[in-house]
């Protein structure tokens, strides 16, 4: 059974999709599973839903949802369950079975500092793996934005990380292909800018690694009106003067 939340909001069991309902609907289920195991309030849940602008009988709308989504679940036949509690509703489930809970303890467990750079690439590629778009990709309003735009940044952190892991191994050249692929979501993303110019210089495309930086700092003048880091500028004079580049 899996609930998957990178991406657009879906529960599976035993590979067959069952639909969760209407976007509120799904909304109610990714606002109780973003806090899987501990009550959420409906108050929060309306929040979540309609931010500042909710309906005159949206609490009684989040009870029909929670009744409509409790028999997905059951038809579904899977292990989880919405509990009412004094203090809302409480999604009871393991989460590992929730794509979202995977992919954030596969990354926390990477960055442990002693974690061997094997281990650490297999965890941070099984984390990336999981991402299927944005989260709650199909859901309006401003909780949903936000914790988009959260979700974006760790991924972008967990993909730096990788790419630094792999480079202390040596596999510079294997990574240039995924992280030029991401350039494009990330324009402006410093800390993927200098992974790639390191995998470019690693692997012997150091003209390359020279041309991105040009090109980022023209946007960076153009869109925000600034320079590249400090670290940034450091990283391509040691480029430019043919040096070995520090991880």
């Amino acid at each position: 059974m899996e609930l998957r939340l990178l991406g657009s909001v879906e529960v599976l069991a035993g590979g067959r999709p069952f639909s969760a309902g209407p976007p509120q609907q799904r909304g109610v289920l990714a606002a109780v599973a973003v806090d899987v195991g501990r009550p959420v309030s409906v108050d929060t849940i309306v929040e979540r839903l309609w931010s500042h602008n909710p309906p005159n009988r949206a609490r009684a709308a989040v009870y029909v949802y929670i009744s409509q989504l409790r028999k997905v679940l059951s038809a579904a036949g899977t292990s989880m369950s919405l509990e009412r509690t004094s203090g809302g509703y409480r999604l009871d489930a393991d989460p590992d079975v929730i794509d979202l809970h995977r992919f954030q303890g596969l990354i926390a467990a990477a960055r442990w500092p002693k974690r061997p750079d094997g281990e650490r690439v297999q965890m941070l590629q099984e984390a990336l793996g999981l991402w299927c778009g944005n989260v709650v990709a199909d859901l309006p309003g401003d909780w949903a934005a936000g914790i988009r735009q959260a979700y974006n940044q760790l991924r972008l952190d967990a993909t730096v990380l990788w790419a630094q892991a792999e480079l202390r191994r040596g596999n510079g050249g294997a990574i240039v292909a995924t992280l030029v692929g991401l350039t494009g979501e990330y324009p402006l993303a410093e800390s993927l800018a200098a992974a790639l110019m390191r995998a470019l210089h690693a692997s012997g495309c150091s003209a390359q690694a020279l041309d991105f930086y040009a090109g980022l700092r023209r946007r960076l003048a153009e869109r925000l009106g600034t320079n590249p880091s400090a670290h940034l500028q450091e990283l391509h004079q040691t480029i430019l003067r043919g040096e070995a580049v520090a991880v």
